[in-house]
């Protein structure tokens, strides 16, 4: 039983590690991206820029 129990938390683990790797990292270097590109729009006062970086993590 407890092989069984090391081979599915294996299998878990590395199917959490793939999905970070090549899905979550992905989604999280577009937001801060797009929080980056508000910090570069001296334009915006301090409501309009929180606008953006909401607009970037929904």
């Amino acid at each position: 039983m407890e092989d069984s129990q090391r081979k599915l938390n294996d299998a878990i683990s590395t199917m959490a590690g793939s999905l970070h790797k090549n899905y979550l990292r992905r989604i999280y270097g577009e937001a801060f991206n797009c929080s980056y590109r508000c910090t570069e729009d001296p334009s915006l006062d301090p409501l309009k820029f929180n606008e953006c970086v909401e607009r970037c993590s929904s």
